[in-house]
């Protein structure tokens, strides 16, 4: 039972007191991907912090003592409303970046949630066109790269052949986007026609694209369609998605993130 093995995994953390990814990985012998998927489930529900290379406790908090700690077989019980939603799915996302990574950060909310989760990693470059991500912390010991062009007040970001040109000079690492609407037929899509030019600029110009969408997004079409399953290697969501899902993503090689 999941619910049992987040218990068991927090009282282990909370006996080392910081754990690697390695140790859990080892003690309780499972994979690297439900581990990250556990400990985000205890990091989301307030119980570990995450820090670089591993997790630590949250001081007084214990499996065995708070029984507030009701752990859904789906992990997330405490994901009622679409912050929450999006700050889980940053979480996730933040988990594959390494010091010494050239990212991007696409525009939207979503992208965004990404960066509260990045203190800890160092030696960092973010690439974006995200107004609210080049601005968001004056204080950034990151190297924040903002692609010039025409400000789009709607999106909140910078958008025009100046982005284009701009972003073609630039070799990125890991490419962190997010859409407005998912469908099996007609892949990933956006409202506006602005940013369809930059994200297709992104795809070339990145060596893995990680594609961020709440559950809210699946089935929705919006205007223009920027993408298909086959230009993305993974897919980062809240929830685990129904199986017509599951089984096109694995037909086109796509790595499931929930």
């Amino acid at each position: 039972m999941r619910a049992q093995r987040l218990n068991l995994i927090l009282e282990f953390i909370e006996s080392h007191q910081v754990c690697s990814y390695e140790d859990i990985c080892k003690h309780f012998n499972i994979s690297l991907s439900t581990a990250r998927r556990d400990i985000n489930t205890l990091i989301q529900n307030h119980s570990v912090h995450k820090v670089y290379g591993g997790v630590t406790t949250v001081s007084g908090t214990s499996a065995s003592k708070d029984s507030s700690l009701n752990y859904k077989e789906d992990g997330h019980s405490n994901l009622n409303d679409i912050s929450q939603k999006l700050d889980y799915i940053g979480i996730l996302a933040s988990s594959f970046i390494q010091p010494n990574d050239v990212i991007y950060i696409g525009s939207g909310a979503t992208a965004f949630h990404i960066l509260p989760h990045l203190k800890n990693i160092p030696n960092l470059t973010i690439v974006t066109n995200n107004l609210l991500v080049a601005t968001n912390d004056a204080k950034s010991n990151k190297d924040i790269i903002l692609i010039g062009g025409k400000i789009d007040y709607f999106t909140q970001s910078t958008v025009g052949i100046q982005t284009i040109d701009s972003l073609k000079s630039i070799n990125i690492n890991k490419a962190f986007i997010s859409c407005n609407g998912l469908s099996i037929n007609k892949g990933f899509s956006n409202s506006g026609d602005s940013e369809i030019a930059i994200k297709k600029c992104i795809f070339e110009n990145s060596e893995t694209i990680y594609m961020m969408a709440d559950s809210t997004k699946f089935d929705k079409l919006s205007l223009y369609t920027f993408a298909t399953f086959s230009d993305i290697d993974y897919l980062i969501t809240d929830v685990k998605p129904s199986e017509k899902y599951i089984k096109s993503l694995k037909e086109h090689n796509v790595s499931l993130i929930y």
